[in-house]
């Protein structure tokens, strides 16, 4: 029997395993942010070497770690609560698609301004998550 998917179903051959596009985006972030969030914890970032950075320095890597956490909990939460396709969905694609793009904007700033690391960076990882979160909003 012929069978009309919704837009943005991933097709598989059971439907019932079928998992939309936005669920596979809030999973990889959750993933994705929970381990960078963990590593962060440490108090520096993955280039550094232990005791590279002062205790002070190392308070606000630690600060940044809280925020991702944090960030990951959110869609962690709303995809565990079944609230990607509610308004509650929609205020964290928000919420994550402006986080994501303002940090693609501060990289490519600091970038333009010193070169004084790779051009990859503007892009990995925040642009396609900025894209997918603004993009669930149309």
């Amino acid at each position: 029997p012929s069978r009309v998917a919704r837009p943005g179903a991933i097709l598989v051959p059971d439907s019932s395993l079928a998992m939309d596009r936005m669920a596979v985006v809030y999973l990889a972030h959750t993933a994705l942010e929970v381990c960078l969030g963990l590593i962060k914890l440490r108090g520096r970032y993955q280039h550094e070497s232990p005791g590279e950075r002062s205790a002070k320095s190392a308070m606000y890597v630690r600060h940044h770690a809280a925020s991702i956490l944090s960030l990951a909990a959110l869609s962690g939460l709303v995809q565990w609560r079944g609230l990607i396709h509610t308004e509650t969905g929609e205020i964290c694609n928000a919420v994550l698609a402006i986080f994501h793009l303002g940090a693609v904007c501060s990289f490519a700033h600091a970038w333009l301004c010193s070169r004084s690391f790779r051009a990859a960076k503007i892009i990995v990882p925040h642009a396609p998550f900025g894209v997918a979160f603004a993009l669930a909003l149309l």
